[in-house]
C-alpha cells in the first residue's frame, strides 16, 4: 500500500494534521494514533449532533473512538463517489454523488414516495423516516379490514419473512399455505363436534380456565376413596373457615380461590349445579353453557369419564386449530381466497410491491447514516483526529457558549457534567478559571469559563454576568469560585506596583484609622476632665507648648528621607545620558521577575484537563498560547468611526496632573542640563561616543 503524504501546521504553538483532499480522509487509518489528538470522546455533554453521535458510537458504550472513526471513513468511501463532499457545507446529495447501488435506490424510492421529482435528496427529504415508513405500512390485521386489505396485509407478512426470495417462490408458499388451509379446514370440521369455530374456541376458554381445578377435584376424590372415606383433611376444613369469622370476603378472595372447587366424595361426582366453592361459580356456569352442554349434552352431574371426555374433544381441536393458525393464509376468507388465487399476476404485482418496501426500508437506515455523515462527519474530524477548529475559530464540540462579564466577552467555556475530577485536574490547566452558576427560568447549570486577557483586580465571588449559549440563549451567571493565574503579560508588568500600592494603602489606611481612635480617645477623655474638673484647675492649665525632643525627630527623618531620595537622584544622574537605560533596567528590575514568571505560565495553558474531567481522553497537548489566549478574551472597545463627546461636566480637575507633568519637564531639562555641564565640560567623555 503506497503510502500517504500528510500535511501538519502549528496553531498556537500546538501541531495539528491538516486535512486539505478526500484522500486525507480515506488513508486515515494509516495515520499513527499517537498523532491524533483525541481519543474518546463522550456522546454525551457535547455540542454536536446527537443523532449523528449515537450513529458514530456503535458499541452504544457513550464514547466515539478511534475504530468506530475509522469504521465511519470505510462507510464513506463505500457510500460516495467524493468522500471529498463532506468537506463542504451542507446536507445534500444527488443521486450521482452516491456509489452504493442499494442507498441510491433508496434514494430515489424515498424521493418517489414522497412525491418529489430530481435528483437531490437532503437531510430534510428523511428527517422522519418513520414517517416514510409508517405512510407504506400496511398495519396489523384487523377484523374491520377488508378482504383486499386483509390479503394485501398477509401477502406482506409473506415478504417480510422471506425477503430475499423471489416473488414466484414467496407466491409458491402462499398457494401451498393456502391447499393446507383447505386441508385443516377439514380436519377442524371432523374435531370440532358440528360446532362452529368461534363456539369451539369459546369452548376451549372455559375448559382452561377451570382445567386445573377440576383435575385437582377428582384426584382429591380417589384420595377420599383410599381412605374409605375416612373424615381426613381432604374434608375438614373448620380451622380455615375460623380464619375467615373476622375478615369481610367476597367472591374474588384468593384466600377462597385456593379452596378446592368443591368437597371431595367417594362417589367422585362433580355436581355443576350446587355445592360449588362461590369463587369458582362463575366459572363453572361458563364452563356448563359453552364446554359440557354443546359437547357432551345437558350433564347436570359430571363423571371423571366426562371429565376425560370433553378435555380429550379440547385438546384434539387444537391441535388441529393450533396448525391453521401458524398458517398466513389462514387468516384470509377461504372464498374470497379462491377467488384471487386465478388472478396470479395481480398477486405477483403486489408482492413485487412489498418486497421493494422491505428492501428499501432496510436501505433507508444508512441512507440517513450517509447524509448524516455528509452534514457532521468533517466536523467531527476536525474536533477529534485534531482540534484544527480551534485553533483556527472554527465551531467545536467543546465550547457551551459566550459569557459576558466585566466589559469583556470570554468564549471558552465549558459546560460542566458533575464529574469529581474536576476538582483535581481544572488546577492543572494553568488559566484564570470561573466557575458560575447559570440559571435559565428553573434550568440550571455549572459552567467554567477561561479569563485569558484583560485585568482580574475586580473579579470576585459573588459577581454576575450574562451567558449565552450556542442556540443564543442568554442564561444568567454568577461566578461561585475562582482560580487564579496569570491572565497576561501586560498585568504581570503593572503588577509589583499594583502590590506596592495596595500595599501603601492598606498601611495608610491602617495609620489613619489607628490616629482617628486615638484621637477620639483624647477628645473623649478631654471631654470628661473639661465636664468633671473644677473651674479654678481648668483655668490654671498653661498652653502646652512644642516639645523639642520631638522637633528634632520630625527633622531626622525628613533628612533620612531627603538623603535616600538624593542618593537615588544622585545614582540615576550620575548616569548621564544612559538615564533612560537606566530608568529601563530599574523598571526591569521591579517588573522583569513577574513578567517572566507570568510568560511561562501563560506558555504552558491547556484545555486538555479540563476535557479530561469532562470525559475526553485527549492525546496531544491542547495548549494556549498567549497570543491564542488574547483572541479568546474579546476587551470592550469603542466601534470604529464612534464619536467621542469632548465635554465632560463631571470631569476631574486636571490642575494636578499639569503640575506632575511641569516637574516632569523640569526635572528632565535639569538632568539635561547636568550631564552636559559635569560629563561633557569637566570630563569630557562623550557617551555613545557622539564626540
Amino acid at each position: 500500500m503506497k503510502k500517504h503524504i500528510w500535511k501538519f501546521a502549528r496553531f498556537g504553538g500546538v501541531t495539528q494534521l491538516v486535512f486539505e483532499t478526500a484522500d486525507d480522509i480515506l488513508n486515515l487509518r494509516q495515520l499513527d494514533q499517537k498523532l491524533w489528538t483525541t481519543l474518546a470522546m463522550p456522546t454525551k455533554g457535547i455540542f454536536f449532533n446527537p443523532e449523528t453521535a449515537a450513529i458514530l458510537d456503535t458499541d452504544a458504550d457513550g464514547f466515539i473512538r478511534p475504530l468506530e472513526v475509522l469504521d465511519a471513513v470505510d462507510f464513506l468511501a463505500e457510500s460516495l463517489q467524493d468522500a471529498g463532499i463532506i468537506m463542504k457545507d451542507g446536507d445534500t446529495l444527488s443521486l450521482g454523488d452516491i456509489k452504493s447501488t442499494e442507498i441510491a435506490k433508496t434514494a430515489e424510492w424515498a424521493l418517489k414516495s414522497q412525491g418529489k421529482t430530481g435528483s437531490i435528496i437532503s437531510l430534510a427529504d428523511i428527517v422522519n423516516e418513520n414517517e416514510i415508513i409508517k405512510s407504506n405500512e400496511l398495519g396489523e390485521i384487523s377484523d374491520n379490514d377488508s378482504d383486499d386489505l386483509r390479503l394485501k396485509k398477509v401477502l406482506s407478512l409473506y415478504v417480510k419473512e422471506n425477503i430475499n426470495s423471489t416473488s414466484e417462490a414467496i407466491f409458491d408458499m402462499f398457494t401451498n399455505d393456502r391447499n393446507q388451509c383447505l386441508q385443516n379446514t377439514e380436519d377442524l370440521k371432523a374435531v370440532s363436534a358440528g360446532l362452529e369455530t368461534a363456539s369451539m374456541l369459546k369452548a376451549v376458554a372455559a375448559f382452561e380456565a377451570v382445567k386445573n381445578k377440576i383435575d385437582d377435584f377428582f384426584v382429591r376424590c380417589k384420595l377420599l376413596t383410599y381412605v374409605n372415606g375416612d373424615n381426613t383433611p381432604l374434608t375438614d376444613y373448620s380451622e380455615i373457615f375460623k380464619t375467615f369469622t373476622a375478615v369481610e370476603l367476597n367472591t374474588s378472595s384468593e384466600k377462597l380461590r385456593e379452596l378446592p372447587i368443591a368437597l371431595p366424595n367417594t362417589e367422585m361426582l362433580l355436581d355443576t349445579q350446587s355445592k360449588i366453592n362461590p369463587a369458582w361459580a362463575n366459572e363453572i356456569k361458563k364452563l356448563y353453557a359453552d364446554a359440557v352442554s354443546p359437547l357432551c349434552g345437558e350433564i347436570l352431574v359430571l363423571t371423571e369419564n366426562d371429565w376425560k371426555n370433553i378435555s380429550q374433544k379440547i385438546s384434539d381441536f387444537t391441535t388441529v386449530y393450533s396448525k391453521q393458525a401458524e398458517i398466513k393464509a389462514a387468516k384470509i376468507n377461504p372464498q374470497f381466497l379462491e377467488t384471487k388465487l386465478n388472478q396470479k399476476d395481480e398477486i405477483i404485482t403486489e408482492i413485487n410491491e412489498r418486497l421493494t418496501f422491505e428492501k428499501e426500508k432496510q436501505h433507508i437506515q444508512s441512507l440517513k447514516k450517509l447524509l448524516l455523515f455528509r452534514k457532521d462527519f468533517f466536523t467531527l474530524l476536525k474536533n477529534y483526529v485534531s482540534f484544527s477548529n480551534f485553533y483556527t475559530g472554527g465551531e467545536t464540540a467543546f465550547q457551551a457558549g459566550v459569557l459576558f462579564f466585566d466589559t469583556r466577552a470570554t468564549t471558552l467555556c465549558f459546560e460542566l457534567n458533575g464529574d469529581d475530577r474536576h476538582a483535581t485536574l481544572d488546577i492543572l490547566s494553568g488559566a484564570y478559571l470561573l466557575y458560575c452558576d447559570i440559571t435559565r427560568g428553573t434550568a440550571k447549570r455549572k459552567l467554567l469559563a477561561l479569563l485569558t486577557n484583560g485585568a482580574s483586580d475586580n473579579i470576585v465571588v459573588g459577581r454576575n454576568g450574562l451567558f449565552y449559549d450556542r442556540d443564543g440563549n442568554d442564561w444568567n451567571a454568577t461566578i461561585t469560585k475562582v482560580i487564579a493565574n496569570p491572565v497576561s503579560v501586560r498585568e504581570a508588568f503593572f503588577s509589583p506596583y499594583k502590590n506596592l500600592a495596595r500595599m501603601i494603602e492598606e498601611q495608610i489606611a491602617k495609620k489613619a484609622n489607628a490616629a482617628n481612635e486615638k484621637s477620639d480617645a483624647l477628645v473623649a477623655t478631654a471631654a470628661d476632665k473639661t465636664v468633671n474638673m473644677p473651674k479654678e484647675a481648668a483655668a490654671a492649665l498653661p498652653n502646652k507648648k512644642l516639645d523639642l525632643g520631638t522637633i528634632a525627630l520630625i527633622g531626622t527623618a525628613i533628612g533620612g528621607i531627603s538623603t535616600l531620595i538624593g542618593s537615588l537622584l544622585q545614582a540615576l544622574f550620575g548616569l548621564g545620558l544612559w538615564v533612560p537605560i537606566g530608568l529601563i533596567g530599574l523598571i526591569l528590575i521591579i517588573s522583569g521577575p513577574s513578567m517572566i514568571l507570568a510568560a511561562m505560565k501563560l506558555r504552558k495553558r491547556s484545555i486538555g484537563p479540563i476535557l479530561e474531567a469532562n470525559g475526553w481522553a485527549i492525546n496531544a497537548h491542547a495548549k494556549i498560547n498567549i497570543p491564542l489566549g488574547s483572541s479568546l478574551t474579546k476587551l470592550a472597545s469603542l466601534p470604529k468611526n464612534a464619536r467621542l463627546a469632548h465635554l465632560d461636566p463631571f470631569a476631574e480637575k486636571k490642575k494636578g496632573r499639569n503640575i506632575f507633568i511641569a516637574v516632569l519637564i523640569l526635572l528632565l531639562a535639569a538632568a539635561g542640563v547636568f550631564c552636559y555641564f559635569y560629563l561633557i565640560k569637566k570630563t569630557g567623555i562623550y557617551p555613545f561616543n557622539l564626540k
